[in-house]
């Protein structure tokens, strides 16, 4: 719905940039008036437009809870924002209510323009938008805070890069890395080699195993990792019928637990898992799951090719024929 109100829900806080709210984004008729060329809008679903619309919009998925990663959007933002700027065209920074998510964004700005702390930010904006309410939300005020911490760069490589989205990954999926296999996984172990890479040899059950990238041989996991599930059966779609296990150990796909290393080829919820050694493809991640072959649900799914990696015995590779 777009309003042609003379009430603009939307305060002028630095040259040419401009902070409100989704009513403020939808009403065309100040828009207009104050030459607002472009928009940067962060909610959790893409708004709309007129076909006629001729602003040149930048759209940003996110949530206004303190575990989303605003933080990885900060570099695209700015950047959209400077442009304007420095081509002294006017933008509209809103979110749904101009409170939190957008406000994050023009301190991140305020903070880079400006050289400032994250506090210093917030009370500048706060200063500007003296009618209304500025309040990120703890978790995004951490990743301002970060984001000072990393010199106004977001640097994945950053050792707090990594921390935070690891922290990020155990809070919302209970990713923990596992150290010590379950009782009931040594006893799938123990029983029969589950693990469906294809081999005509068998590792002694006393050695431990690990996995390697088949390209340069880099240690990418061991048997710890590994994470085991039954065999699923029935009807495709998971998403409409409860899934139907059977007592079988799946022995179709390889997934593993989180690994500290795989925060390197972290980029969104979905994508490529990279040999951090040689960048060579080895499977796909999804942090919403993925459906084995078995039919079973894996979430959140690290899935690898059985193609690209190789098992080895970690201690002195000594190998038994199979029987």
């Amino acid at each position: 719905m777009f309003s042609t109100s003379i009430r603009f829900s939307a305060d002028c806080v630095d040259d040419h940039v401009w902070l409100g709210d989704l009513e403020a984004a939808e009403n065309t008729f100040m828009l207009d008036k104050l030459n607002i060329t472009h928009i940067l809008t962060i909610l959790d679903y893409k708004p709309v437009y007129n076909k006629d619309d001729k602003r040149i919009r930048l759209y940003i998925e996110a949530e206004d809870i303190g575990s989303y990663d605003l933080l990885s959007s900060f570099e695209t933002c700015y950047h959209f924002i400077e442009n304007a700027v420095q081509n002294n065209h006017n933008i509209l920074i809103h979110c749904q209510a101009g409170i939190s998510r957008s406000a994050t964004i023009v301190a991140m700005y305020f903070m880079k323009k400006y050289t400032l702390t994250h506090e210093e930010a917030i009370e500048k904006l706060s200063n500007k938008r003296c009618y209304h309410m500025v309040c990120p939300n703890n978790g995004f005020q951490s990743q301002l805070q970060l984001y000072h911490q990393m010199n106004y760069a977001v640097d994945k490589t950053h050792e707090l890069y990594k921390d935070f989205q690891s922290e990020r990954l155990r809070t919302n999926y209970g990713l923990e890395k596992s150290d010590k296999i379950t009782k009931t996984e040594k006893e799938i172990i123990d029983d029969t080699d589950r693990f469906p890479i294809k081999s005509e040899e068998k590792t002694l059950e006393t050695e431990e195993v690990e996995y390697q990238c088949k390209t340069c041989q880099h240690k990418l996991f061991t048997r710890n990792d590994l994470f085991y599930h039954q065999q699923g059966r029935g009807k495709s779609d998971w998403s409409t019928k409860p899934l139907e296990l059977d007592e079988t150990i799946c022995d179709k796909q390889v997934f593993t637990y989180y690994t500290d290393w795989m925060i390197d080829v972290f980029d969104s919820n979905v994508g490529d898992i990279h040999c951090i050694s040689c960048q060579t493809k080895l499977g796909e991640y999804s942090l919403d799951g993925k459906k084995c072959e078995c039919g079973h649900w894996v979430m959140p799914a690290f899935h690898f090719d059985q193609n690209q990696i190789e098992r080895h015995n970690e201690m002195n590779h000594n190998h038994v024929e199979k029987s």
